[in-house]
């Protein structure tokens, strides 16, 4: 005799989320996904974090002092819109215990000031190029839902807010959060939607979108009502981002922040930091930005002739070309990535030789001739060269050479 034995169907995956045995937020979300690439995303497999030096790790500039106005920057690709106070913007060995973090950016406060209406004080994270902006799918039906995640620190418990600005499009869409505890470092999540307005992110090398901490500022800011987690025009939101804090950052002396860890990641949980080497941190970050000094170039320890005089052996060789006359010279150098844009460069405490003589005269770019892919200047360095002649150009104790493509 056959039994047969009819049972409706069900989906293994519901069944198996609702056994007893903990699987963690992420994994009910896996064992709901319908498709390989939707559980793909919900273990973010392969790289994550569209931010480069979330870590803070990368500090080619140096400490920013004495801060009153946009652009300043500490880490790499960190900079700071100011109008109101003075601050201070460093790199600091400070970090939350057993997070895998060594550094973190500092602001600190160092001549306090009340913010006038307009006045803000922005830390803009890592702002993307249009290319990096694409994935995001804004601007169509498919746009991603996002979730950035951070360690801060902040001499007193207050809220904040962070947004992600759609600079192509002049839209926003942003979320407060509040610090508990004064002087503790404290881990933070927050999920932005997708935005399906807009025209998306232009395909090019120029600003796409950006996440701006909004630290403080004066009552433009905290007029209106607009709702967090909701895509606006960037103007109606603006006078929203500080509606729930209590008091502006920068009034008083006292006041300091720290923030590490920054992660943008797709999906709506955050997962652990994506930790990059060392040189990949540094490589990507040098699209933007590239700073050589003594140490970096052929470094040679300093040296004089027996007169005491500097000659060339206390220097170091930085690009090399050709003498064109008595004080010109076409110098050039290949740079290491190939950078976002033409730099613009600056150069401290730098002299022209020719192996055999050490033109020991103050050089000036007559005209930056970069591209992407190399340095390439006509210096001046004062005279009494011989046209015809090879010619390095060198820097001299602590100078250096910055080439700048930052967004």
């Amino acid at each position: 005799m056959t039994v047969r034995v009819n049972k409706s169907s069900f989906n293994i995956r519901e069944k198996l989320s609702e056994l007893e045995r903990p699987i963690g937020l992420k994994g009910s979300e896996l064992m709901r996904s319908e498709t390989a690439q939707e559980a793909r995303n919900f273990v973010s497999a392969g790289r994550k974090n569209v931010l480069i030096n979330g870590s803070m790790l990368i500090y080619q500039r140096g400490a920013s002092t004495g801060v009153t106005s946009v652009n300043n920057y500490g880490p790499d690709r960190q900079y700071y819109i100011i109008t109101y106070g003075t601050y201070t913007i460093t790199q600091q060995p400070d970090a939350p215990t057993g997070a895998g973090f060594a550094f973190s950016a500092d602001i600190d406060c160092t001549t306090a000031e009340s913010p006038a209406a307009g006045d803000s004080l922005i830390h803009r994270i890592s702002p993307l190029e249009g290319y990096d902006s694409e994935k995001f799918a804004y601007g169509t039906p498919e746009a991603k839902t996002s979730t950035v995640s951070f360690w801060i620190k902040c001499s007193y418990a207050d809220s904040f807010t962070l947004a992600i600005i759609d600079h192509d499009n002049q839209r926003s869409c942003f979320r407060s959060f509040t610090i508990n505890q004064a002087n503790t470092w404290e881990y933070k999540t927050l999920t932005f939607p997708g935005d399906t307005s807009g025209n998306g992110a232009d395909n090019d090398n120029t600003l796409g979108l950006g996440l701006d901490l909004i630290i403080g500022g004066g009552t433009d800011w905290r007029g209106s009502s607009a709702p967090e987690g909701v895509w606006n025009t960037r103007s109606n939101n603006q006078d929203s981002y500080l509606t729930k804090n209590s008091t502006s950052f920068g009034t008083s002396t006292s006041h300091t922040m720290n923030i590490t860890g920054v992660q943008w990641e797709f999906g709506h949980n955050a997962t652990e930091f994506e930790h990059r080497r060392y040189g990949e941190e540094l490589a990507l970050c040098q699209r933007y930005y590239l700073k050589y000094g003594m140490d970096d170039l052929y470094g040679i320890e300093a040296a004089y002739s027996s007169t005491g005089v500097e000659n060339f052996h206390a220097s170091t060789a930085i690009a090399t070309g050709a003498m064109v006359d008595s004080d010109d010279a076409i110098l050039t150098m290949h740079l290491p990535v190939m950078m976002r844009a033409r730099p613009s460069v600056n150069i401290v405490d730098s002299r022209i030789s020719n192996g055999a003589t050490y033109y020991n005269n103050a050089t000036v770019i007559q005209n930056n001739n970069s591209s992407r892919a190399m340095f390439s200047a006509l210096v001046d360095n004062g005279g009494t060269m011989t046209a015809g002649e090879g010619a390095v150009l060198c820097i001299k104790g602590n100078g250096y050479i910055e080439l700048d493509a930052e967004l």
